[in-house]
């Protein structure tokens, strides 16, 4: 929409003046400040508070649905790198270049499985058959089973399409699960903030890149499982102790009693 449509002018409207009237703003995004600044926001009254994930569900997770076992277990028989992704199957995740690269790549014993529902799901699939014994689709899981499910895989991919709205950072639910759940991460988002370099849990490449993600799939495939198990227990630890709910709430508090203490 055009910045001078109605509706976006009223919306413009709005923003402006929580930004001026707020006592304190909370975003997921840490480069979104400046934005808030030139909207009328005085600079610290700005608090940046991440996603994360809750340390119980991870305590008690369920167990796969058979589908979801079955195929598992006959890829771990077969011996082969299962590269997985769980979430909305939509173009915003650039899961095509992910089918391209591992179509494309040399190696027999990498294969990847895309785990969930959307709209471009029946397009993956139909665009996934020149390597259909290699790229696996099934339904989603409970978020109970989501602890289980990544157990299942052997690198977690985390993808994006290389779009200008990410210049304020990005905060993805999935990012903290991955890093949960102690496995290396596959990387190919273009955003300031990147917790997999941050915390060294991972292998990052450019976005929109076939020839990127074979690249960091070539490097894991010659990692050593000791040195892949170091980059998960990174992420793992990185999220018990900054990303979990327990700590962010604190956070959330600290920033209520911070308000209660100026009203004083």
């Amino acid at each position: 929409m055009s910045k001078y449509n109605p509706f976006i002018v009223v919306m413009q409207m709005g923003e402006n003046s929580f930004c001026r009237n707020a006592d304190k703003i909370v975003s997921l995004l840490p480069n979104s400040k400046q934005y808030l600044i030139e909207h009328g926001m005085i600079e610290d009254k700005f608090a940046c508070i991440p996603n994360g994930i809750v340390i119980e569900d991870w305590n008690e997770s369920e167990e796969l649905p058979d589908q979801h076992k079955e195929l598992f277990d006959r890829l771990k028989k077969e011996e082969k790198l299962i590269i997985g992704f769980f979430g909305s199957h939509t173009k915003s995740y650039a899961l095509s270049y992910l089918i391209d690269a591992v179509s494309q790549i040399e190696n027999d014993k990498i294969c990847a499985v895309l785990v969930g529902n959307g709209v471009e799901k029946q397009n993956l699939i139909k665009y996934a058959e020149k390597a259909k014994d290699r790229i696996y689709f099934l339904p989603p899981v409970k978020k109970r089973c989501i602890p289980s499910l990544l157990e299942a895989m052997d690198i977690l991919y985390i993808g994006a399409v290389n779009n200008k709205m990410f210049r304020f950072g990005i905060c993805m639910n999935k990012l903290f699960d991955s890093m949960m759940s102690g496995k290396p991460v596959l990387y190919a988002v273009n955003a300031p903030n990147n917790y997999i370099q941050d915390y060294k849990c991972g292998i990052c490449v450019e976005p929109e890149s076939a020839i990127q993600l074979i690249d960091g799939i070539t490097k894991f495939v010659n990692m050593s499982d000791e040195d892949k198990k170091i980059l998960g227990n990174n992420g793992k630890n990185a999220v018990m102790r900054y990303f979990n709910y327990g700590v962010i709430s604190k956070r959330f508090e600290d920033v209520f009693l911070g308000l209660l203490d100026q009203k004083d």
